[in-house]
């Protein structure tokens, strides 16, 4: 009797297969432009491009492998002052080359990008046991250090968009989590549940090995740990500012850890009921700053936390239209009065403005340029997150049976207008072809696809038989920027994930369906709350009953 050829990963590897398999060391089915293995993992299937070739190995040994003592995280003083160029986030989605590759510049998806992989030797000095000891005196294992040093790399990081180096999440990261305990335990959990989520997706297509599953375990336990731990620490610094004197290094600390644990509910559905639990504590501190004026710096939140609060009020319109009753914080900072510091647009202001106030006079002119030319991009985004919340409202009004048409015609004019005011990017976004590695143009691209994303969000209140034909015109532009993107760059669709599957309502097309769905997938594996209500994300219901959903949960809630 024959035996059975081997496939899989002991099958014959294919010569002509695609560079994604070649990588992996797995057999090719070589049908373009999407193999079907890569199409099962959700992997990029790239074609042509050259494998690296593995390097003999070596004796050398790194000092952290096999350690499990541990020991006090030194300060990543070389890190954190720039005396290395800025690292780009690596894709940890795709199969990277063999350990020790000749190509020691890995280049990710985008193919074109201006930031090196990051320097190894200089992470590997920065966390020598030699170096001097955290001022916050923590004690961490060498897994939770390589935890809080993927930070840089993470996709939370890729989701706002500004490179790492001068970013506010590496000020946190640098300036804040070594003297703060809590914002770097808090770091940590949020880093250990990326990780292993992205352990898992190494062995989607494959049986995962005892090392792997021990791995994401420890991971699990660890992100568990240290969650419990920030929070504990979180009530400490609360304690701290209740008294009459508030320390402006107290608000931006407790800031941070509020920004990182409600992070985390992003990617676990079971942590959703705490993030509203820190989102009204965040309301009710910042009731105290309402009444001020922008104009009095003494009646400002600190640079810092400005920003971290613009963070969080994006993240409560992601739990809103999530269908898990956010939104509540986002509408008080609507209706404040306009020259309040923590009035929406005053918030947004000041946060655009934060980062050379923070950084100093070593915040780098090209950094300064980078951000007055993203500037306008990043308003129309802004503008699109405030008529999110407002399609919102009007809908549940409209599934409670009142009437809206009024306000309906009135809300449809003020997304016309915005339509008009920023139809420069709107025009750009649609005729260039790569961002060239230009930040500028992933956040056009993002501000884009969420404007025509919020034209098909306004359809589902109510019949929009008459609409079609715009309808459709709305929904091919946002296929092709959403293509355009996210082949240049397979990552940014945990970016882009909100105006994909709100697409994913209307389109009748089963090709660009199939396509949409794959993306969504892909990022609902890591993301439990993609922004629209899990019944309408998984084909449980349909978009005429979205607004039912939203009201149900809401009335189920209040009960």
């Amino acid at each position: 009797m024959a035996s059975k050829a081997p496939s899989g990963r002991h099958g014959p590897r294919s010569k002509l297969g695609c560079s994604t398999c070649r990588v992996r060391k797995l057999k090719c089915d070589e049908q373009r432009p999407t193999c079907s293995r890569c199409a099962e993992a959700r992997f990029p299937c790239e074609w042509d491009k050259p494998v690296p070739r593995r390097k003999p190995p070596t004796n050398q040994k790194s000092n952290l492998v096999g350690s499990s003592k541990p020991f006090k995280l030194a300060p990543l003083s070389s890190l954190a002052r720039g005396e290395s160029d800025p690292a780009r986030p690596v894709n940890y989605l795709d199969p990277l080359p063999d350990q020790g590759s000749e190509n020691d510049e890995y280049i990710s998806v985008a193919g074109q990008t201006p930031y090196r992989a990051i320097d190894h030797d200089l992470l590997q000095s920065a966390l020598s046991p030699s170096h001097v000891v955290l001022p916050n005196s923590l004690e961490l294992s060498a897994e939770d250090i390589e935890s809080f040093q993927y930070v840089p790399n993470s996709l939370m990081v890729l989701r706002f968009g500004k490179p790492w180096r001068w970013s506010m999440l590496s000020y946190v990261h640098s300036n804040i989590a070594c003297y703060e305990a809590g914002v770097m335990r808090a770091f940590i959990a949020v880093a250990s549940m990326e990780m292993r989520f992205l352990e898992l997706l190494k062995f989607q297509d494959s049986v995962p090995t005892l090392e792997s599953l021990s791995k994401t375990r420890r991971l699990r336990e660890s992100a568990a740990k240290y969650l419990t731990l920030a929070l504990k620490d979180l009530s400490s610094v609360l304690d701290r500012l209740s008294g009459p004197e508030r320390s402006s290094q107290d608000i931006d600390a407790l800031f941070s850890i509020w920004f990182l644990v409600i992070h985390i509910g992003l990617y676990d559905a079971d942590l959703v009921v705490a993030s509203h639990v820190h989102l009204n504590g965040i309301r009710s501190f910042i009731s105290g700053y309402i009444n001020g004026n922008v104009a009095n710096e003494e009646d400002k939140l600190p640079p810092t936390s400005q920003q971290l609060l613009l963070f969080i009020a994006y993240h409560d319109i992601t739990l809103a239209l999530g269908n898990m009753n956010g939104g509540e914080l986002s509408l008080d900072l609507l209706n404040a009065p306009p020259m309040s510091p923590v009035a929406y647009d005053q918030v947004f202001e000041q946060a655009r403005r934060c980062l050379p106030k923070i950084w100093g006079p070593d915040y780098p002119i090209e950094e300064l340029m980078d951000d007055v030319e993203n500037y306008r991009g990043l308003s129309f985004l802004t503008v699109c997150q405030k008529l999110k919340l407002s399609v919102w409202k009007l809908g549940i009004a409209a599934a409670r049976g009142n009437a809206v048409e009024e306000s309906k015609m009135r809300l449809w004019s003020r997304i016309e207008e915005t339509g008009e005011q920023y139809s420069d990017l709107l025009i750009l976004g649609k005729m260039i072809q790569a961002s060239g590695g230009r930040r500028v143009i992933w956040t056009v691209y993002h501000a884009c696809l969420d404007y025509y994303a919020l034209r098909v969000f306004f359809t589902c209140i109510g019949s929009q038989d008459s609409q079609t034909l715009w309808l459709d015109e709305t929904l091919t532009e946002l296929l092709n920027i959403a293509y355009k993107a996210m082949n240049e760059n397979a990552q940014q669709i945990y970016r882009y994930a909100w105006p994909l599957i709100v697409a994913l309502l209307k389109v009748r097309d089963p090709i660009h369906r199939d396509w949409i769905r794959r993306q969504v997938n892909k990022a609902g594996v890591l993301f439990s709350n993609l922004g629209l209500p899990p019944n309408l994300v998984q084909g449980r219901c349909s978009p005429e009953t979205l607004f039912l959903e939203y009201d149900q949960a809401r009335v189920g809630d209040s009960s």
